[in-house]
């Protein structure tokens, strides 16, 4: 067997022998918005070191055991959308004991994500192409996205902290040479640069402290 899918089947639960036996298995869904899935124990896919496509969104998952991602050294496609695990990453629990050096897709859109820590996705060498949309992104640290070479990036928030912490972002954009479709990016703090595009503002604006522009 080279492919299973068993979305939309109501599971709670995975432990880390449920897949014993399929370990040829090189295609999975886990789910397309119809599973119940809340936690990932220790291991739960050691089993399939072969495997190239996982998906396990639309669940409820909310975190996961540090080494549950054990094992997945040749996935190439990973879907965590529309879960709730914005807090690993944004303590890094998702990356710290992860490491899958050919992912090549990251699916994290809508995730309640705030913050995207500084090499956020170093331990996804490969990465070129990672979905953060429909995310309440309010800041993006310097370095966010080191040492990726993305060829694609999905990003709209507007709920931004512009300040000093932001004003990276747009010369890093423009040299990464992604596409703007894509990339929606609007302030919502300080007030007056509020409901404006990342991209419209002089990175000299974009200040800290009593530094903070006062625009008319």
């Amino acid at each position: 067997m080279k492919s299973l899918n068993l979305s939309r089947n109501h599971i709670r639960t995975i432990s880390d022998e449920w897949l014993f036996g399929l370990t040829g298995l090189q295609q999975l869904w886990l789910s397309l918005h119809r599973n119940q899935l809340q936690f990932l124990p220790s291991g739960a896919f050691r089993l399939l070191s072969r495997l190239e496509y996982l998906s396990l969104s639309g669940n409820s998952i909310e975190s996961f055991h540090k080494t549950a991602m054990t094992g997945l050294d040749q996935l190439n496609e990973l879907d965590l959308s529309s879960n709730s695990l914005a807090v690993c990453l944004e303590d890094n629990a998702m990356l710290y004991n992860t490491s899958m050096p050919y992912l090549k897709s990251l699916g994290f859109r809508n995730n309640q994500l705030r913050v995207i820590p500084s090499r956020a996705f170093e331990r996804f060498p490969a990465l070129e192409h990672l979905d953060l949309a429909d995310n309440p992104i309010t800041t993006i640290h310097p370095g966010a996205f080191n040492p990726l070479q993305l060829r694609e990036l999905h990003l709209d928030t507007s709920a931004l902290l512009c300040d000093c912490h932001l004003a990276w972002f747009s010369s890093w954009f423009v040299s990464s040479k992604l596409s703007r479709r894509t990339v929606h990016t609007r302030c919502a703090h300080p007030i007056p640069l509020s409901g404006i595009d990342v991209f419209a503002i002089d990175a000299n604006n974009l200040t800290c402290g009593r530094n903070q522009p006062s625009l008319p």
